[in-house]
């Protein structure tokens, strides 16, 4: 199973480390990252809605179409709620997220649709 952590806006985290994927908290997410063989670190941030998907045994981000389609599909299901945060604290959040939690291994590309962070890109 891919390594994955929850970034949430008071500062605290959980991960699969820390307990099983129904276990995480589901509201106040910022970021979600996760290992991936493609770019080292697939970092998931500015979304509604975030679910894992146990087919892919992976964390995907979604709008409230996207959430209710996922949750339309039988069998177990997991979601957790995005929140915004104000700038200093997201900023703060991503370069942990992105580059600095040594929890995952490291992001060595930007993926095709991972948005970058807000006003830069690193």
């Amino acid at each position: 199973m891919r390594r994955w952590k929850i970034y949430y806006d008071d500062g605290s985290t959980f991960s699969d480390r820390d307990g099983s994927i129904e276990k995480a908290p589901g509201r106040g997410v910022v970021i979600v990252a996760q290992e991936d063989a493609d770019c080292g670190r697939h970092i998931l941030h500015m979304k509604d809605f975030y679910y894992w998907e146990t087919r892919d045994g992976r964390w995907y981000g979604a709008d409230a179409f996207g959430r209710d389609d996922y949750l339309d599909r039988t069998g177990w299901r997991k979601v957790i709620a995005g929140r915004n945060t104000g700038d200093a604290n997201y900023s703060r959040l991503f370069a942990l997220a992105a580059f600095e939690d040594s929890d995952l291994p490291p992001k060595t590309a930007r993926l095709v649709g991972e948005p970058p962070q807000r006003g830069r890109d690193r």
